[in-house]
């Protein structure tokens, strides 16, 4: 418990949500914004933690914690957090790879010479 301090005023949050008149949208990222808080709360305590102690069980304890004070079974909210990880993730790397790809400016010049990332001149050269 000593552990999950730091994310106490996050679970506060996230439990006061089903007492809040808002737009079901707002709740939903809310919901999200919280959630992500605790877990990655969870992942840091585990990182700092995890040589000193097992860290499956360790992970099952803190998540039994935040199931209990958000009366939600905690294998839920690991498995709810997990998957919003993993879409964050990917939208990261819709974003990434959307700017990179806007970024380039393609060139109407017919020179094989194109400038690289730092800026030198380099030759570009077909292989045969």
């Amino acid at each position: 418990e000593k552990y999950m301090y730091p994310v106490k005023s996050n679970l506060k949050k996230f439990k006061n949500l089903q007492n809040k008149e808002m737009s079901p949208e707002r709740r939903l990222r809310k919901t999200k914004e919280y959630l992500l808080k605790i877990g990655k709360e969870v992942d840091y305590i585990l990182s700092i933690k995890s040589r000193h102690f097992d860290r499956k069980l360790l992970e099952k304890h803190l998540w039994t914690y935040v199931g209990n004070y958000l009366d939600r079974p905690g294998p839920t909210m690991k498995s709810l957090y997990r998957q919003l990880v993993s879409v964050e993730q990917q939208e990261n790397k819709k974003k990434h790879k959307s700017s990179s790809s806007s970024s380039s400016s393609s060139s109407s010049s017919s020179s094989s010479r194109r400038k690289s990332h730092n800026g030198h001149d380099h030759h570009h050269h077909r292989k045969r």
